[in-house]
Order: structure tokens, then C-alpha cells, then sequence
């Protein structure tokens, strides 16, 4: 048994000088304040840093509706991993007398950060118009998400970068379009150093959406978003600082959607963080403010006059605005193989509901809040491997010797370089 631990234990670990969404979400969450290669999706013309790569994930392994009936009875079977990935990179051209090169890459089923605006359920959700009288129009899972990437990096060192996105689902009913959701984007960037203590990344994306369903059963469909205009854009500078042997990073973001003639959906994040090296480690901090608004989003458990002071769902405005504090940090122990990591992050915001004409209040526990454990091994600065440990892990042990058991970790992701 202490065999088969202490194999697991390595197998699920990773370390790496390059990120993966496994690494990101055990150091606070988010790649705001410093360097990895997931930033290839914001901005593509930091892929130039990440030539002649493999990464992939396994996704995500989580335990649902542990006291239903359902889930006691399916503990007996096998169950996988969600939304699994895997793409690579490659450069062409790099050599000792010159940085010019071409870039390109690829990546498969990876869930891109905006389709949490098109999830069913989410406080997000791109609701039927409201001259339908619907609610909202239910989303099929969209399929054949996809990425290809391409950058290229001048002499002076500075990437351009090209990035296309989509994603799509249609079903039809006798020849006629039933229902119909697709995002799709491209992303342009630029990325490179302003002098020899500064760089600089800039990236810039246009998309549409579109959401069309039926109302309910019988009714003709509607259309909420057809090939509505989405903007993002997200801005970030790395500045030294020899006094902590790391990096000043100033961050700002914004998400726009714009859908049925005047229902939009704003997303704005915008701080300053510190990242440094320690011994035989990284560490970064920083902290955030946020503004969100959404001009029709569903209310759950909603109180107004209307309703008497009862509870109900509602369609109305929501906005936010409030602060964000998040850390991450990672250090070898052992050897210089094997590292742990943990971060955090914690949100605080005050939510309007209908402009405040309604039930107001602050919030805090939201999709935003979490603290992450995880574990990682590096071979040859080559092969890293990224987990997520499960958050019952260090209370239960996944009660492997009750017999109870379920799983080490939450989540498991790799890189390759070549």
C-alpha cells in the first residue's frame, strides 16, 4: 500500500516554469501577474515564447450530488474527467544569430472563459428577449471548440500574433433550424520588451454570438444573440524590480457583449501585482477592482414590491462592483523535482439588483472565492506534470482505507517541450 501511495503521489504532481490550467488554478486562480503559457489564448503573440510544445489536460474530476441517491448508486462505476484538451506548438526559423521566427499552434475542446456566459443557470446567462415573455431559451452544449494560433517574432524581439476561436451546435427539426448556438473569435496581439526592464503585451479580440431556441415546446423559435458583436481586450506590462527579484505588473481587462438591439453584458478587472522568485520558488500577489453589469440577467430567489416581499425568480439588471484580492506561491522540497504550491483568492463586491431599486447586498461567496492545493514533478525541465489536489485529501486521505474512496486529485495537466 505504501508503494502504490507513494507512486500515486508522484504521478499526480508537477512542476513547471511554463503554466498549465491545473498550475494557474492552484496558484490564486488566475495568470494576471505573470508569465505562462495559457496567456496564448488571450493574447496569441505571446505564443512565440512557447515554441515546440505539447500540453493537454485531463480536465476536470469532481464529485456531484455526493448525497443523492443517484451518485451513492454510480460510486460503483467509472466515472471521467470533464472537458479534457490537448494542443501543441511549434516554431520555425529561431536561430543563435536571430530572434525572428514563425510560430503556430493548435488546441482542441478547450472551454474558453467567455462560454460562461452562455451556460444555462449562469447569473451571466443571455436570456430571451423580453418582448417574447420567455425567460430564457434553453443552450444546447456546444461542440468542435477549437484554436489555431500563429504568431511571428521580428528581430528585435517583438511577436505578432493571430488567433481564431469557435465553437458551435445546431439541431434541427425536419429541415428547419430548432435551435442554434456558435461563439466565435479572433484574437490580435502584440507582445515584446519597450526596453530591457520592461516588457509589454497588449491582445484585442472580436467575436459574435449567436443563441437562437424555442420558448418552450411548440412555440416558434426566437432569437436572443444572431452573430452579436463580442469585444475583450486585456493589457499587461512586466516591470523589474531588483529589490524583490521579481516583477511589477500593472493588469487591465475588459468583456463586452452586445445582444438583442440594446442588452449588453459588461466585464471590467483591471490592478497592479508583484511577482518574485525565492529560494527555490515563485511567489505573486495582487489585488483587483471589478465592475460588472448585466441589463437582463435571471434573478434567482428575487424579492420586490411586485412580488410582496416574496421570493421568486425575475429577470432584471444586476451590477457588481467591488475589490479582489489573490496569491499564489510554489516551492521544490525534497528534491528539485517535486514542488508544492497553494493560492487563493477572495472577492468582495456590492451587487445592485434592478439599479437598487430592489434588494441589494454584498457578496462574497462567489464562483470567485477559493484557496487551491497542488503538487507537481518536473523531469529534465521537459516533461511537467500539473495536479490540483482534491479538496478532501488532507482532512480524509480520500478515505482510501475506509473504503470509501474517490480521488487524489481534481485536476491533472501536462506539458512537453521538444
Amino acid at each position: 500500500m505504501r508503494s502504490y501511495l507513494s507512486l500515486i503521489a508522484v504521478s499526480v504532481c508537477a512542476a513547471s516554469v511554463f503554466a498549465t490550467d491545473a498550475r494557474v488554478e492552484t496558484m490564486g486562480g488566475t495568470h494576471s501577474f505573470m508569465k505562462d503559457d495559457q496567456s496564448i489564448f488571450v493574447n496569441p503573440a505571446t505564443v512565440g515564447g512557447y515554441g515546440r510544445l505539447l500540453m493537454g489536460s485531463f480536465g476536470a474530476y469532481t464529485k456531484i450530488g455526493e448525497d443523492s441517491a443517484a451518485d451513492a448508486y454510480s460510486q460503483q462505476y467509472n466515472r471521467d474527467a470533464m472537458k479534457p484538451n490537448f494542443g501543441a506548438t511549434v516554431s520555425f526559423g529561431e536561430s543563435e544569430e536571430s530572434k525572428s521566427k514563425f510560430t503556430i499552434g493548435a488546441m482542441f475542446n478547450r472551454y474558453d472563459p467567455m462560454l460562461k456566459y452562455l451556460d444555462a443557470g449562469s447569473q451571466y446567462y443571455i436570456g430571451a428577449p423580453k418582448e417574447s415573455g420567455a425567460k430564457f431559451i434553453p443552450v444546447e452544449e456546444m461542440v468542435g471548440k477549437t484554436d489555431v494560433l500563429a504568431g511571428v517574432t521580428l528581430k528585435n524581439g517583438l511577436t505578432i500574433g493571430v488567433g481564431t476561436y469557435m465553437a458551435f451546435q445546431t439541431e434541427k427539426e425536419k429541415g428547419v433550424d430548432k435551435a442554434k448556438t456558435s461563439f466565435n473569435k479572433v484574437n490580435l496581439g502584440v507582445a515584446g520588451s519597450v526596453s530591457d526592464n520592461l516588457d509589454f503585451e497588449a491582445g484585442l479580440s472580436v467575436g459574435s454570438i449567436t443563441l437562437k431556441g424555442p420558448q418552450a415546446i411548440g412555440i416558434e423559435t426566437v432569437s436572443s444573440a444572431d452573430k452579436d458583436m463580442v469585444i475583450t481586450a486585456d493589457v499587461r506590462a512586466f516591470a523589474d524590480m531588483p529589490a524583490i527579484n521579481g516583477k511589477f505588473v500593472p493588469h487591465i481587462q475588459a468583456n463586452i457583449i452586445k445582444h438583442h438591439v440594446d442588452e449588453s453584458i459588461l466585464d471590467f478587472n483591471g490592478g497592479v501585482g508583484l511577482n518574485s522568485n525565492i529560494d527555490r520558488g515563485f511567489l505573486w500577489g495582487g489585488i483587483e477592482g471589478i465592475y460588472q453589469n448585466d441589463s437582463y440577467s435571471i434573478l434567482k430567489n428575487f424579492r420586490d414590491s411586485s412580488s410582496l416581499g416574496l421570493f421568486a425568480d425575475s429577470i432584471g439588471t444586476r451590477s457588481r462592483i467591488g475589490g479582489k484580492v489573490s496569491f499564489g506561491i510554489e516551492r521544490n522540497i525534497l528534491t528539485d523535482w517535486l514542488v508544492w504550491r497553494v493560492g487563493g483568492a477572495k472577492l468582495l463586491a456590492y451587487e445592485k439588483l434592478n439599479e437598487g431599486d430592489a434588494t441589494s447586498y454584498w457578496v462574497e461567496n462567489s464562483e470567485d472565492d477559493h484557496v487551491s492545493f497542488g503538487m507537481g514533478v518536473n523531469i529534465e525541465d521537459r516533461f511537467k506534470v500539473d495536479a490540483v489536489v482534491a479538496e478532501n485529501m488532507l482532512y480524509t486521505f480520500s478515505n482510501l482505507f475506509s473504503g470509501n474512496s474517490h480521488h487524489f486529485s481534481s485536476k491533472i495537466s501536462a506539458t512537453f517541450s521538444f
